[in-house]
């Protein structure tokens, strides 16, 4: 289904880059009553293999303000 849509194109890696693994997680969500609501799935990248001042070079954490809440 990405691909179809055309969420992301697939390009080769630049010369010397480290490729970062990823790995997809689903889960299977239920209601209630124990029935099946949804099916979830997500891609996770595998960051342990990044190696600071090499692969990246600064940091973000996303923070919400609770006024802005």
């Amino acid at each position: 289904m990405l691909k179809r849509t055309g969420t992301w194109e697939l390009i080769d890696a630049p010369a010397g880059a480290n490729v970062m693994g990823s790995k997809w997680v689903f889960h299977t969500k239920r209601d209630v009553a124990g029935h099946i609501a949804c099916h979830k799935a997500q891609l996770v990248a595998q960051g342990f293999s990044q190696v600071p001042s090499i692969d990246y070079f600064d940091t973000f954490v996303l923070v919400a303000w609770l006024a802005l809440i």
